[in-house]
C-alpha cells in the first residue's frame, strides 16, 4: 500500500472528527456564569464532553473578538443570542494546541452568551484560556472580519465533504477569506486559511499546488512564531513533498514536524507524527524503524487515553508486520 493512500493528514482528521464529535457527546453544562471583561482572562480546566458558558454585555454595534487559547484540548467557540437560538460557531484547524479566534458585531444591545465545549470524546481533560481581547464600536473596515468569518466557517463546512465539487468551492470560500483576513491584517487566521488551502489542494492530488499553499503558510507561522501551527504544517508538507516522490524533502519534513511537536509539548500531533514517519519506512521497506515509530505512537496514544487512535495504530502495526 502506497503511503499516499494511507498517510495521516491530521487537520481534516481534526476537521472531519469535529461534527462527529458534535454528534456523539452528551455535554455537560456548568451552571457558574462568569462576564468576560476586556483583557481579563479567563483559565480553566475542561473535561471530555464538557461546556462553560460566559456572558457578553453588549451594546448595539459593538465589536468583539475573543480568543480561546487550547491546551490540550480541543473546543468549539460559540455565541448565543438572548433567545439561545445559536449565531456564530467557529472551530479552526488546530486542534488540541493554540488559538480559536471568534470576530462578532452586535446587531442590538443585550447579554449574549458564549460557549466554549469540548470536542473530546476521549482525551480526559485540557485547559483553556479564554480573553475578550477586543470590544469597542464598529468602524466600516471591521465588516470586512465578519465575511472572511463566514467564508472561512463555510470552507470548513465544504472540505468535510470532500466531494470534488465542494472541494473546488470550498477553494473559492477560503481564497475570498484570505483576501479579506489579509486587508484586516488577521496574519494568524491568513496562515490558517493558507493552511486549508493545501489541503484542499491535497485532497484533490494536485500535491503542486498543495505545495505552494503549505510552504506560503509555513512562512507566516515561521515569521508569526505559531509553533503549533508550523508542527501540523510540515507534517501536511511531508506527506506532500513523499506523493510528489520527494523523498529527501518528505523526510525532513516529517522529522522538524516530530520535533516541533516535541518541543511544545503537543502529544497529541507528535503521536500523528510518529505514526507518519512510520508509514514513510514501511513504504520504503523499512520495517525496524517503521515499527519503532509506530509503536511510540501506539504508547503516546495509550498514555492520551485515545481509543480510536490506539485502533488505528494497532491495525498500521498489523499491516507492517503482517499479522
Amino acid at each position: 500500500m502506497k503511503l499516499m493512500n494511507k498517510m495521516i493528514q491530521l487537520s481534516l482528521c481534526v476537521v472531519c472528527c469535529s461534527i462527529m464529535a458534535k454528534a456523539s457527546c452528551q455535554l455537560s453544562r456548568d451552571t457558574q456564569q462568569v462576564v468576560l471583561k476586556k483583557n481579563k482572562p479567563v483559565a480553566r480546566q475542561l473535561h471530555a464532553g464538557e461546556s462553560h458558558k460566559y456572558n457578553l454585555n453588549l451594546t448595539a454595534g459593538q465589536f468583539a473578538s475573543v480568543v480561546v487559547e487550547q491546551d490540550g484540548i480541543d473546543v468549539v467557540v460559540t455565541i448565543y443570542g438572548e433567545d439561545s437560538k445559536r449565531i456564530i460557531e467557529v472551530d479552526g484547524p488546530n486542534g488540541a494546541k493554540g488559538p480559536e479566534q471568534i470576530f462578532f458585531i452586535a446587531e442590538r444591545a443585550g447579554n449574549y452568551q458564549l460557549e466554549v465545549h469540548s470536542l473530546e470524546n476521549e482525551i480526559l481533560q485540557g485547559r483553556y484560556e479564554i480573553k475578550l481581547k477586543t470590544l469597542r464600536q464598529k468602524r466600516p473596515s471591521d465588516d470586512r472580519y465578519i465575511i472572511a468569518q463566514r467564508d472561512f466557517i463555510e470552507g470548513n463546512r465544504l472540505l468535510r465533504q470532500r466531494g470534488e465539487t465542494d472541494l473546488q468551492l470550498a477553494v473559492e470560500k477560503y481564497e475570498s477569506a484570505l483576501s479579506n483576513w489579509r486587508i484586516v491584517g488577521e496574519r494568524l487566521k491568513e496562515a490558517d486559511t493558507l493552511y486549508l488551502l493545501g489541503l484542499c489542494y491535497s485532497e484533490m492530488s494536485d500535491f503542486n499546488k498543495s505545495k505552494e499553499y503549505y510552504s506560503k503558510a509555513l512562512q507566516l507561522e515561521l515569521a508569526l512564531g505559531d509553533k503549533q501551527g508550523e508542527a501540523l504544517t510540515l507534517s501536511s508538507l511531508g506527506n506532500t513533498y513523499y506523493n510528489l516522490r520527494d523523498y529527501k524533502d518528505a523526510y525532513e519534513n516529517l522529522s522538524k514536524a516530530l520535533n516541533r511537536a516535541r518541543e511544545i509539548g503537543d502529544r497529541k500531533v507528535e503521536s500523528r507524527s510518529l505514526l507518519n514517519l512510520g508509514l514513510y519506512y514501511d513504504d520504503l521497506g523499512n520495517k525496524a524503524e517503521a515499527l519503532k515509530c509506530l509503536n511510540q505512537a501506539l504508547n503516546l496514544c495509550k498514555e492520551l487515553g485515545d481509543e480510536q487512535a490506539v485502533k488505528e495504530v494497532m491495525e498500521y502495526i498489523k499491516i507492517v508486520t503482517g499479522k
